[in-house]
Parts: C-alpha cells; sequence; structure tokens
C-alpha cells in the first residue's frame, strides 16, 4: 500500500510538473530583478498567470536544488510551457535579446541613443563609458575615446547589461574585423 501511494504521489508530482497551465503560445514578458527573492519569482509568475500552484512549483524548484539558481533578466514565457520548461529557462538564464543595428558611420552619441530607445542602456552610461581612459586602455585603444573603435554591426543584448560589456562587444568586433594586417 505504501509503495502505490508513493507511485500515485510520483505520478500525480510528475504529471504537474509536464503539464502546462494552458495553451497559448503568447509570450509574456517577465523581469526578475537582480538579487529578487525565489518566493517574490514565484509571485510574479503567478500573477500573469504561467503558475497555478505555487507550492507544488516550489517543491519542484527544491527537488532539484534549484531554488536558489534562478538567474535575473527579462524573460518571454508562456502558459504553454510546462512548470518543468519554465523553470529551467529561468535557471539557464535563457534571457531576451533584443536587437540593436548600429548603422556605418555612427556615432558614439548615435550608438547611445539607439541603446537607450532600445531600453538597455542609458545614453549617458554609455558615454562616460565610451569616453573612460581606464576602458579605453584596456580596450588597447591608443585614442582618448573610442569613437571609430565601436564596430556597426547588428547585435542582440539582453536588458539590464552594462555599458561596458556593450563596448566590449563592439570593439571585439572591431578588432576580429580589423586584424594588425589592415
Amino acid at each position: 500500500m505504501v509503495l502505490l501511494g508513493a507511485a500515485g504521489v510520483g505520478l500525480w508530482f510528475y504529471h504537474y510538473m509536464v503539464t502546462p497551465v494552458g495553451t497559448s503560445d503568447a509570450q509574456v514578458s517577465v523581469w526578475i530583478k537582480p538579487g529578487q527573492g525565489f518566493f517574490e519569482t514565484i509571485d510574479q509568475l503567478q500573477e500573469v498567470g504561467l503558475v497555478k500552484h505555487p507550492e507544488k512549483f516550489r517543491w519542484l524548484a527544491y527537488l532539484q536544488q534549484y531554488e536558489r539558481r534562478i538567474r535575473a533578466g527579462e524573460y518571454a514565457l508562456s502558459a504553454s510551457m510546462s512548470p518543468q520548461e519554465i523553470l529551467t529557462t529561468l535557471v539557464r538564464g535563457e534571457t531576451m535579446l533584443h536587437k540593436v543595428v548600429v548603422p556605418e558611420g555612427a556615432t558614439m552619441e548615435k550608438i547611445g541613443q539607439l541603446l537607450e530607445k532600445e531600453g538597455l542602456v542609458s545614453f549617458n552610461d554609455f558615454l562616460l563609458a565610451a569616453t573612460n581612459p581606464d576602458l579605453v586602455a584596456a580596450m588597447g585603444v591608443q585614442g582618448a575615446t573610442l569613437e571609430g573603435y565601436l564596430f556597426p554591426e547588428t547585435y542582440h543584448f539582453p536588458k539590464g547589461v552594462a555599458a561596458g560589456q556593450v563596448i566590449n562587444k563592439m570593439v571585439a568586433q572591431f578588432q576580429r574585423v580589423f586584424v594588425p594586417a589592415w
């Protein structure tokens, strides 16, 4: 009887783990703030209709030791995702990426405006980083600013990215394309 009971509970929990709360593929944007607690995250998921039974979701995370491994960021989740899929997405940090197209000839100011328009980095933070002598030197640039070293390209960044990370990616792309032989 005990084995049958345990098997029944296991089956019941497995059913919860793999069964989505709905059928809609419509994506819901969920922002997990840095330092946000696990219970607050579950409440947030419940408020947007992605978790029906928060206690079961808690147990699912605890059993996999995921409760402290959820990463901050902006996520695109849907009701058609199972609780396990949602949890795995949050633990892996599979955040939404926002496309930024930096056209040829764009100045640092124009790039800063593009990033701010997308809600990724503030204009001021970007310009401060791009003109920071320590960062310029760390990038191996022999000038006063990074003007001319921010490669025009289509980039994808998550919300909450730091200005320095954006600059690192752009300068690294410049250095990949313009090798010393050029």
